[in-house]
């Protein structure tokens, strides 16, 4: 299932068209996006399942939406995993949960997409079709994998928030414990605004929690305006990696309304990914 890593401009100037995300960069970013995106698909096994009919077009727009993450950081930065799988739609996972009670429950999800550490990231080609501004299921799943990366990269914890993975180039960098901190504090902000509880995090304990990001380092801009709240998907509080995932789509996708109304969790992005896609 190979495609030519070289992409001719007639390509290159389709996906642009169809991919309003990229309208913004420069056309030097632009160009390193297409280099980056040529050496993703020569790389990268891209595999169809359930008889979706995979073309190059659609190879070659997950493979631009996969590398605008790592626009400045590098494609080393997705070295440590090779597949990718498309659904024509949402594909069925078989789960194994255990209660309190030590009994084992199976059960059937239906998901969008799913990434593994060190495996394959998968995807709902209908999903990734429905891109939009605060939505993206590719920046989603890709923002799981380089979570993983920091966290495998600089010893940290893939239950908690990830460190930059360039932290030399991510100005002014806080110290380790401020950064998880201020991402921490945002969290805990969006758990309260959906009623949620925060005991996700990191498998801390609610009170120890609670404790720790009721307040953020001061100078963070943590609390966001609740017009912004309203926006983001709820499906954010669920866990830390699925903040991270979603703000992510939300940094690339809608950032001059992310700087604006959360510019502290804006400028914590900014430092992940050492890009500042609203130009502030």
């Amino acid at each position: 299932d190979a495609v030519c890593s070289a992409i001719s401009d007639t390509q290159w100037q389709t996906t642009l068209a169809a991919l309003p995300l990229l309208r913004g960069l420069s056309a030097q970013a632009l160009q390193h996006l297409r280099q980056l995106s040529e050496a993703f698909l020569a790389q990268k096994s891209m595999h169809a399942a359930a008889g979706l009919e995979l073309t190059d077009a659609m190879r070659l727009s997950i493979a631009a939406q996969a590398c605008l993450p790592i626009l400045a950081l590098g494609l080393h930065c997705y070295d440590d995993w090779v597949g990718i799988v498309v659904y024509p739609g949402q594909f069925r996972v078989s789960r194994q949960e255990m209660d309190e009670f030590g009994v084992v429950h199976e059960f059937e999800d239906v998901l969008a997409g799913e990434s593994w550490p060190g495996g394959p990231v998968v995807l709902s080609w209908e999903d990734v079709a429905q891109a939009g501004t605060g939505y993206n299921l590719v920046l989603h799943e890709f923002a799981h994998k380089l979570h993983m990366r920091a966290a495998h990269a600089r010893g940290g914890d893939a239950e908690d928030f990830p460190l930059p993975l360039h932290p030399q180039r991510s100005q002014p960098y806080l110290r380790a414990a401020d950064y998880q901190q201020q991402w921490r504090a945002a969290y805990a902000c969006l758990c309260r605004y959906v009623e949620r509880p925060v005991d996700h995090l990191a498998n801390r304990p609610v009170d120890r929690f609670d404790r720790s990001v009721e307040s953020a380092p001061p100078g963070s801009n943590a609390t966001p305006t609740t017009a912004l709240l309203r926006r983001i998907d709820p499906y954010a509080a669920e866990h830390p990696a699925e903040f991270f995932a979603v703000m992510s789509e939300v940094f690339f996708t809608d950032a001059s309304l992310l700087a604006r109304d959360w510019p502290g969790l804006y400028q914590l992005l900014m430092q992940f990914y050492c890009q500042d896609p609203a130009g502030i």
